[in-house]
């Protein structure tokens, strides 16, 4: 890598998907006293508070289906204890389904009741899972976080539990459940379609797990580094070998000109004219499969938008039901700053013609849309950053899983405008 003019060093926030998978573990097997982090992710924070008073008889998670489909599974499986709950949230976690994860448990022997429309919140646990079930089957979901769910109650089961399964989206973060679990001795495999958990009916040592650093969050730092050809961005404490599936950006942005290396201090990235030459062949046409990490999408758009040639995004038809219909998300907003887009349900294709050179050019205000869903924010930062007639309509959304970014993003960047 080029000795860089500038090299800021960026804290991330603590893997929300990965600290959202330990406030569930510690409490099914240990509940030993954890703590978060000042500023941690909204996500984290709201299941953080409704673990730590689960006597009330209703709870609203908002539009954090992470937490909604975690307590489903938590609720449902608290026999000793068991009450009805009733889980809701707001008027887009109204329109995700849960009826998957739902079905899923009355196959454990639970009951349910949607308190408005079939297969979606608000949805009340009626019955608890009956521990003595041996396997449950489910099939062709929008969201690996169902069975994640599953997993993480699934040494509660007398005889352990089999989850078989096809057609699953974000398979990566099934393996980093996994791989959490494993490491806290709560044993299980995956084989041919099938997930094998073991029984666990000891404490676990919840001290020996180290919450890794999100790199999801640093995945909307890449678009930034193309921007700010001499600087070097540094991720305190971020490594290669993570359990996120989301490290793949680092692989990915090689296409766009961008370098990565792992170093003490941690992973450091740079746009370097190496890489961007070594890379040549792949301007005209890059082609990215994100079926097993939908979050990299509005990113890989971002890199896209701000890139010269065709990048083509296959394996995108659940990002319909994220935060907001990431699709719309992406498309209504490129267009708005002149990035052709072509789409359909499972593919997505964007030409860029002058990349960076397109942005500044804009000469008239263009607000662009978050949709008050954080990724689709952090998608329309880089442009905001280049021409400051781009703006966004809401930042705040983006607390939900990097609360430090914006002024981060002040406090390293703003010195550096004129470098643009």
């Amino acid at each position: 890598m080029n000795n860089a003019v500038d090299n800021i060093t960026i804290e991330l926030p603590l893997s929300k998907s990965f600290f959202n998978r330990v406030l569930i573990i510690n409490k099914l097997y240990s509940n030993e006293k954890l703590s978060i982090p000042d500023n941690s992710p909204d996500d984290t924070t709201l299941l953080y508070n409704i673990l730590n008073d689960t006597s009330l008889n209703e709870y609203y998670c908002h539009n954090a289906g992470t937490v909604v489909r975690f307590l489903l599974s938590f609720f449902a499986c608290r026999t000793a204890e068991f009450k009805e709950v009733t889980i809701t949230g707001s008027s887009r976690m109204q329109l995700r389904p849960i009826a998957p994860l739902a079905d899923a448990l009355t196959q454990l022997g639970a009951s349910v009741r949607y308190e408005d429309k079939t297969g979606f919140l608000p949805i009340t646990i009626t019955k608890p899972v009956d521990l003595s079930s041996k396997e449950v089957h489910i099939h062709d979901t929008i969201s690996s976080q169902y069975i994640t769910s599953l997993m993480m109650i699934g040494p509660k089961f007398i005889d352990g539990l089999k989850i078989h399964y096809n057609n699953i989206p974000s398979f990566e973060y099934i393996t980093m459940t996994s791989g959490i679990m494993n490491s806290l001795r709560l044993t299980n495999s995956i084989s041919n379609n099938c997930i094998t958990i073991n029984h666990n009916d000891k404490e676990i040592d919840i001290s020996t797990i180290k919450i890794e650093r999100d790199w999801s969050s640093a995945a909307s730092w890449f678009p930034i580094a193309l921007i700010y050809p001499h600087t070097e961005f540094t991720f305190k404490d971020l490594h290669f070998g993570s359990l996120q599936g989301d490290e793949k950006i680092r692989i990915i942005a090689e296409l766009f000109g961008i370098e990565s290396k792992d170093t003490i201090e941690g992973v450091k990235i740079q746009r370097t004219a190496q890489v961007e030459k070594a890379t040549k062949a792949y301007n005209k046409h890059r082609i990215i499969h994100i079926i097993d990490n939908p979050d990299l999408a509005p990113t890989i758009s971002a890199l896209s938008a701000l890139s010269e040639g065709t990048t083509i995004m296959e394996g995108i038809s659940n990002l319909k039901w994220k935060e907001s219909d990431r699709i719309s998300g992406i498309v209504d907003n490129l267009r708005k700053i002149n990035v052709e887009v072509e789409h359909d349900d499972n593919k997505m294709v964007i030409f860029s013609k002058k990349g960076i050179e397109n942005i500044r050019n804009i000469d008239k205000s263009i607000k662009l849309q978050s949709f008050q869903d954080h990724r689709i924010a952090m998608l329309c930062i880089p442009f905001h950053l280049i021409n400051n007639n781009v703006t966004i309509d809401d930042i705040t959304c983006i607390s939900k899983s990097y609360p430090e970014f914006i002024n981060q993003i002040r406090i390293n960047l703003v010195p550096l405008q004129d470098k643009l």
